[in-house]
């Protein structure tokens, strides 16, 4: 398989720049080795990276319009989704993600997430579900790999990336061939919630040796992250309960 037909998009924008830095670090110090483009998606600043290319779409209007004209820039065929927030932790097995990637395009399919999904699904090998339709996160956007033309056409420019994944899943039901892994290809950390650091999160990344900008952005009170993780614990209690035995 030819590399040169996947863009890994990274959705930012100018009001995030200061995750850039330590987003690079972790990609440097764990993904050395990745083959595909890496593309960052910016407004109107350049970011000088030894990684990183900058895609600058200037005003846009949402976060689907400005991932719209980000993915319109690119000639890859296959676009790869993740964010800036999201920081890679572990050392990435790439023979694995090139092996997914290649079975994705041989067996021609739309949409394939390299990180296990609570969408309801039926088996198709020990590591890949077909994720079925009229289920919720059928499309969501966590490490996703894309057909470019079925993206672009699933993408509204007026929707958030919580509209998309909520009303863009229903979309997707007009397409067959949506998979997913049974596990996480790519771990990762989510470095920020609501716009700010969380603490677990600045811990594990300093200790790792990726610097941390802490003076343009605050990190969760000790309040605000028990709170969050109560509520994100509820949450995938309820999601374990709601998808239990959907797997066919």
């Amino acid at each position: 398989m030819n590399s040169k037909k996947i863009a890994v998009v990274i959705s930012s924008f100018d009001g995030n720049s200061d995750l850039w830095s330590p987003l690079e670090e972790s990609y440097k110090k764990y993904w050395s080795d990745c083959p595909y483009s890496l593309y960052l998606t910016t407004n109107f600043k350049e970011y000088k990276s030894e990684r990183f290319k900058t895609l600058k779409v200037g005003k846009e209007k949402s976060w689907s319009d400005m991932l719209y004209k980000s993915v319109e820039m690119l000639k890859e065929d296959y676009i790869l989704l993740t964010f800036d927030d999201l920081f890679l932790s572990i050392k990435i097995d790439t023979q694995d993600i090139t092996s997914l990637i290649n079975y994705a395009i041989d067996n021609d399919v739309n949409y394939f997430q390299l990180y296990s999904s609570n969408s309801q699904y039926t088996k198709v090998t020990d590591k890949i579900v077909s994720k079925n339709k009229n289920s919720k996160y059928r499309n969501a956007t966590v490490w996703s790999l894309w057909k470019k033309e079925v993206l672009l056409d699933l993408l509204d420019r007026d929707e958030n990336a919580w509209e998309f994944e909520d009303k863009g899943s229903v979309r997707s039901n007009k397409y067959d061939k949506f998979y997913c892994v049974n596990y996480s290809a790519i771990p990762y950390i989510n470095g920020v919630i609501k716009g700010k650091w969380v603490p677990d999160a600045v811990r594990k990344l300093q200790k790792q040796g990726i610097s941390v900008d802490l003076k343009n952005r605050k990190i969760m009170t000790s309040r605000e992250y028990i709170k969050y993780s109560i509520i994100n614990k509820l949450y995938n209690l309820y999601k374990s309960i709601l998808f239990k035995g959907e797997y066919d």
